[in-house]
């Protein structure tokens, strides 16, 4: 008997020990397949492409403006009527994928423009790996007194695409495709910026199709902008929408700055629960302020402009 008793403990013990087995093997199935799914993405879980959002497509004979979703940095795709691409910004190395994803799934096949606005990681971590995959035609970037590993990798990836580098200030213009002008209005050449903040020196671009206007401030200081408005003509910073500078961070503009601006829809490039606290409560209440709609990656995902030359529509889309 005792025997026995025994071996029927010990057929209970292996039972129950293939039980707890199965329930791992269930368990790690289910986190399998949750992961797949990029349910743990926010702990850095690696997208697969087939996730990536599709914005609208490009519409011939309007300028169409991506305001990519690239987390806590900067990246805006330009298609003019004619269908010529400027890429501003490129967001950080760690969305690279994304962004050339996302680009493919538009249909650009080469880059017109590539506009580095300031030497910032970003803002311009992606541009090589960017470059690299559609080639750029031409390369734009303010005469600043910073180096860093990711300005060096981009404009070595840019001249191997045989780019034509141009050093911008204010006053300068050039031209995407025929119908989409872009005035420079920062920085100003002779006046004096900052040396330890590559902010100060930001590109800051009006581009304007019809009787449309949009503004790109990057992360331009309100010192930055003061100089500009004070060289420039006021009506040069009259714009349908305007990006927000620094992703709506607590000194990014003054309410003076927003209030000539007078934009409908105001852009917030920043990531979801960044540690900044971008964009910042004061920001809001001034963009509330001056009756701007404001649009916010953290909020809204990707955001789709479109000018017919006359008004601009907006769509907004999370990413899947």
């Amino acid at each position: 008997m005792p025997k026995k008793r025994t071996k029927d403990a010990f057929g209970a013990f292996v039972r129950a020990l293939g039980g707890i087995i199965m329930l791992i093997a269930v368990a790690a199935a289910i986190m399998f397949v949750a992961y797949d799914r990029g349910a743990f993405e926010s702990c850095g879980a690696r997208e697969s492409e087939e996730r990536y959002y599709t914005p609208p497509l490009p519409k011939k004979g309007e300028l169409s403006v991506y305001c990519l979703d690239v987390g806590q940095g900067d990246a805006f795709l330009l298609v003019s009527p004619d269908q010529r691409a400027m890429l501003i910004d490129a967001g950080d190395a760690m969305y690279s994928r994304r962004v050339i994803a996302v680009l493919s799934r538009l249909g650009i096949k080469q880059l017109n423009t590539v506009v580095l606005t300031h030497p910032h990681t970003d803002h311009i971590g992606a541009m090589a790996d960017i470059v690299k995959e559609f080639g750029a035609k031409n390369c734009c970037l303010p005469d600043a007194p910073f180096e860093n590993a990711a300005l060096a990798a981009a404009e070595s990836a840019l001249e191997s695409a045989g780019a034509n580098k141009r050093y911008l200030w204010s006053g300068d213009k050039f031209f995407l495709g025929s119908d989409v002008e872009i005035t420079v209005l920062s920085p100003v050449h002779g006046c004096e910026y900052a040396l330890d903040d590559a902010n100060d020196w930001c590109l800051m671009l009006r581009v304007e199709y019809g009787e449309t206007a949009l503004l790109f401030t990057a992360d331009a200081t309100v010192h930055a902008q003061l100089i500009s408005m004070f060289h420039n003509e006021k009506e040069l910073f009259e714009a349908d929408a305007v990006k927000v500078p620094h992703h709506g961070s607590a000194s990014s503009a003054s309410l003076g700055f927003f209030e000539t601006v007078g934009a409908e829809y105001a852009l917030i490039s920043c990531g979801a629960k960044n540690p900044y606290g971008h964009p910042d409560a004061s920001t809001l209440l001034a963009l509330d302020s001056v009756g701007a709609k404001v649009l916010r990656t953290d909020r809204d995902g990707f955001i789709t402009l479109f000018s017919n030359g006359k008004n601009l529509t907006a769509i907004c889309e999370k990413q899947p």
